[in-house]
């Protein structure tokens, strides 16, 4: 399938992919749905706590944040609207950790951590109530949802029906390695501020299996895979841990329609994080690439929703799945 064509282009007052990441995550705001907060347990003896937002729909849109985000962030909130409005009931999955409470483990999550995914899709089976099932993630949280769905391949369940992934970084180690480079340290600051409380936390928990000492000197994401997240999870070192989850090397296993929304201008991106010649190859690989955007940002100047990117989602299942028979009001909503 060839690129799709876009007709996004951020605002003028916005310039840069710098710019308009920041812009929407500090002054795009919208109230979350009224959800309710569902606990499940995993089979490690840990929890994952999901936000619900039911109605008498049968379809579901189940959605993944990203790093260090969790199930009300102004772009899920986006989201959450966006798919409520056009028939979808919603579920906003925390990953471990993220939710408000600490987990119960020494470890919490990873970009590849689909075992928890699939912990979330086993509750949503156990309702019984659901015919047809999208899944939409946000950057770490697209990265994850499209391993998913490459590792099942084939063998997924008829209940998915596609595969949504907006600013995904689809090359783990080029993500890394372009966020190393200094003019990208204000951002990796900030997860690092978030990091640093959680781990000490741990610290506290489990002090003879990890310590806070010498945070302070982690300055990249690969001193910070290096230290916590490989060892933890069995990689033999950061770049293994980024080779190994990267969704990359699998989007051609997937079964279902995918669609994916990467901005050009996404500063945490290399070149590689685009999966072009996938896109081409494939006939259910939908790849949409504008030249700007940010990442998770493409702000548009729009009370209602600012942000293009649930537009685009709309679009892509208007136009590309076919099994929205019980959303024909999509189309009369007069949102394109």
């Amino acid at each position: 399938m060839p690129l799709l064509s876009t007709s996004y282009s951020a605002p003028k007052r916005l310039p840069g992919g710098y710019l308009q990441t920041i812009y929407p995550a500090v002054f795009s705001q919208h109230p979350a749905l009224p959800y309710q907060r569902v606990r499940i347990n995993t089979p490690d003896d840990d929890f994952l706590d999901i936000d619900t937002h039911f109605t008498h729909s049968l379809s579901l849109a189940v959605l993944s944040h990203g790093l260090e985000g969790h199930s009300r962030r102004p772009y899920l909130n986006k989201m959450a609207l966006q798919m409520r409005s056009i028939g979808y009931d919603v579920m906003a999955w925390n990953f471990r950790g993220c939710s408000g409470e600490p987990n119960r483990k020494v470890y919490s999550y990873h970009g590849g951590a689909t075992n928890d995914l699939q912990t979330v899709l086993e509750y949503v089976w156990s309702l019984k109530r659901f015919e047809q099932v999208i899944l939409v993630g946000f950057s770490l949280g697209g990265n994850l949802t499209l391993r998913y769905l490459g590792e099942v391949g084939a063998s997924i369940d008829p209940r998915i029906k596609a595969g949504i992934g907006i600013s995904v970084p689809c090359d783990f180690v080029s993500g890394a390695e372009t966020l190393d480079h200094w003019s990208r340290r204000p951002f990796v600051n900030n997860f690092l501020r978030t990091l640093r409380p959680k781990i000490e936390e741990k610290a506290q928990r489990f002090p003879n299996l990890i310590s806070s000492k010498g945070f302070d000197e982690i300055k990249t994401f690969r001193q910070f895979d290096e230290r916590y997240v490989a060892p933890f999870f069995g990689f033999n070192s950061a770049k293994h841990y980024w080779e190994s989850v990267s969704c990359r090397p699998v989007l051609t296993k997937i079964a279902v329609p995918v669609f994916i929304l990467n901005a050009v201008n996404d500063p945490f991106f290399g070149t590689t994080c685009f999966p072009i010649e996938e896109a081409a190859r494939s006939e259910s690989l939908f790849l949409e690439m504008p030249q700007t955007g940010g990442h998770n940002g493409f702000p548009i100047f729009n009370p209602a929703l600012t942000s293009y990117a649930p537009l685009a989602v709309s679009h892509f299942l208007t136009k590309h799945a076919s099994w929205l028979n019980s959303c024909q009001h999509l189309a009369e909503s007069g949102i394109f």
